[in-house]
C-alpha cells in the first residue's frame, strides 16, 4: 500500500514537472535543469547578436551577445566588468528582419572567465 501511494506521488509530480517544463515562471528550466539551485526565473534563449554597452563614465563598448531573458542578458567581454558595474545596453530584439531597440540600463551580477574573455551576466533594472 505504502509503496503504491509513493509511486502515485512520483508519477503525479513527474507530470506536474512536464506541464511546467515550458513555463518560463515554473521551477525548473526548459531543459528540466531545477532552477532554484540556478536562481533564474525567467527561461534564457540562446541570442547571438552585437550590443553596444554604455558605463557610468560615458564609454561605448561593443560586444556580442550570447542569452538573453526577460531579466536579463549574458555577454563575453575581453575586458572584466566588476559585479555591481550599472550599464546601458541597447540590442536589436527583432527578429524576421525587423528592427526593435532594447535600450536598457542593468546591473552586472556575475562574471566568469573562460576561454581569455569574460562571460557576464546582467540584470535589467525593472521600471517602477
Amino acid at each position: 500500500m505504502l509503496a503504491g501511494l509513493k509511486n502515485k506521488q512520483y508519477t503525479q509530480y513527474h507530470k506536474q514537472r512536464d506541464l511546467n517544463m515550458w513555463d518560463s515562471t515554473s521551477q525548473e528550466s526548459q531543459s528540466g535543469v531545477n532552477m532554484l539551485s540556478d536562481r533564474r526565473q525567467r527561461r534564457r534563449i540562446p541570442f547571438k547578436r552585437p550590443i553596444l554597452l554604455t558605463t557610468n563614465q560615458g564609454e561605448k563598448i561593443s560586444q556580442m551577445c550570447v542569452d538573453f531573458s526577460m531579466e536579463g542578458i549574458g555577454f563575453f567581454s575581453i575586458e572584466p566588468r566588476d559585479v555591481g558595474d550599472i550599464l546601458r545596453v541597447s540590442l536589436n530584439i527583432g527578429n524576421n528582419g525587423r528592427t526593435h531597440i532594447l535600450d536598457a540600463l542593468g546591473e552586472v551580477v556575475h562574471r566568469r572567465y573562460a576561454d581569455q574573455k569574460f562571460y557576464v551576466g546582467m540584470r535589467f533594472y525593472r521600471d517602477k
